[in-house]
């Protein structure tokens, strides 16, 4: 006796909402990469601004590519197992608040204290001036300025966002685990066949039909027709051990062209 999981399916407004969280949540993915590869790029940001940023984001899109994959793929628009959702969607907004937190707190969103590099007047090697709130660089102007905290008030904002976006899908995929976990689950028995044959599958209640060869086994020639086998469920044997199970009507078959019916047991 085997239980088989039931296959949930989502309603349509749930399957629907889950995509576009997932769409958006590529597209603001997407967005972050681009404003931290900016950022980088620039020669006073240090490359620390893009590890902290990136890692959790480029998880976050690759997941919400394969979720967005499997509910337009699927059948009845089933995304990935509920519960992996909510093992991966926790890990990425867990994630991602761990980024930002410690994006705010370089001082990315405020002012350019301790992720800004000048180069030295009297050697070409790079130095924290961590003393001063604001940070004055010889060769950053005031537009230079304004465009990397703009940037990064930008990330910070988008890491925000993104962290409602995988909140919400956590607590859609906790919702979903726990109806997929109350459903009631289909039992399947496994018969064996006495005749030799594979094993068969039905459900409780189910009368199974195994099929044997005529006596005789015919010639090349012969048509052969296989014959119904009925076998009595294990509750009704247990209560009439030495009941024979009368066929249904389907076991009266027509044997041979223009000969009576018989029954075929």
């Amino acid at each position: 006796m085997t239980k088989v999981p039931p296959k949930y399916t989502s309603p349509t407004g749930m399957w629907v909402t889950k995509l576009i969280l997932r769409i958006l949540s590529i597209i603001f993915c997407i967005a972050i990469f681009g404003l931290s590869g900016s950022l980088s790029s620039i020669g006073y940001v240090d490359i620390l601004v893009l590890v902290v940023a990136t890692p959790p984001v480029g998880i976050a899109i690759c997941w919400d590519i394969a979720e967005g994959i499997c509910i337009l793929a699927r059948g009845g628009h089933r995304g990935i197992h509920p519960g992996a959702c909510v093992g991966m969607d926790l890990i990425i907004w867990l994630g991602l608040i761990a980024s930002d937190t410690l994006l705010g707190f370089l001082g990315l969103s405020t002012d350019l204290n301790n992720i800004l590099r000048c180069r030295s007047s009297y050697s070409s090697s790079y130095y924290y001036d961590s003393y001063s709130y604001y940070y004055n660089c010889g060769s950053l102007s005031r537009l230079d300025r304004e465009e990397v905290l703009g940037k990064g008030k930008a990330i910070v904002g988008l890491l925000a966002v993104l962290i409602i976006i995988h909140f919400t899908l956590f607590v859609i995929a906790c919702y979903e685990t726990n109806v997929r976990n109350r459903l009631p689950k289909q039992t399947i028995i496994v018969v064996q066949n006495p005749n030799g044959g594979p094993p068969t599958a039905m459900y409780p209640g189910q009368q199974p039909v195994y099929y044997q060869m005529p006596p005789g086994g015919g010639g090349p020639g012969q048509q052969q027709q296989q014959q119904p086998y009925y076998h009595m469920p294990p509750s009704q044997m247990a209560q009439h051990p030495h009941q024979v199970p009368t066929p249904p009507p389907a076991a009266y078959t027509q044997s041979k062209p223009g000969a009576g019916s018989e029954l075929n047991v």
